[in-house]
Parts: structure tokens; sequence; C-alpha cells
């Protein structure tokens, strides 16, 4: 059984920002939970390759904070449809 998607869909820039204000404001838990990760990761960083790790696993949890609400609320709506 073969099943294709095709999206042609695009979300410019100021959708992100707006989707991801929006999806932090209805669950202020995250918000919390994801610098703990962040923060974790910039540590596990430092401990298994000194600075370039903290630099790494800290800009990994920055676009992780900033892109994966709207990607969520993306699936959501594809799923809804």
């Amino acid at each position: 059984m073969k099943h294709e998607i095709t999206l042609r869909e695009s979300i410019k820039v100021t959708d992100y920002v707006s989707t991801t204000k929006e999806y932090y404001k209805r669950h202020p838990r995250i918000i919390v939970a994801n610098i703990f990760i962040m923060l974790v990761a910039s540590l596990i960083g430092l401990v298994i390759t000194g600075g370039p790790g903290v630099i790494v696993g800290f800009v990994i949890g920055i676009l992780a904070f900033l892109f994966l609400p709207p990607a969520i609320i993306k699936i959501k709506e594809i799923r809804n449809h």
C-alpha cells in the first residue's frame, strides 16, 4: 500500500513568530521545559566537547524553541482535515 502526501502551503517568518507566541501563551509550562532542555543540552555539550558543544547545544535549543510549536500546530491542522 502506497500513500502519497503533497503539501502546497508556505509559512512566512512572521507567521512563525506569531504562532510561536500564541502557542507558548496557551502552554506556559512548555517554556520552562524548553529552557530546561536547552540548558541541559548545553551542559552535555560542555562535558562532551567543551566550548563548541555549548554553542551547538544552545543554538539547537533556540531553533527548537522557535520552530517546533508552529510545526506541531501545522501537524495537528493536517491531521484534523
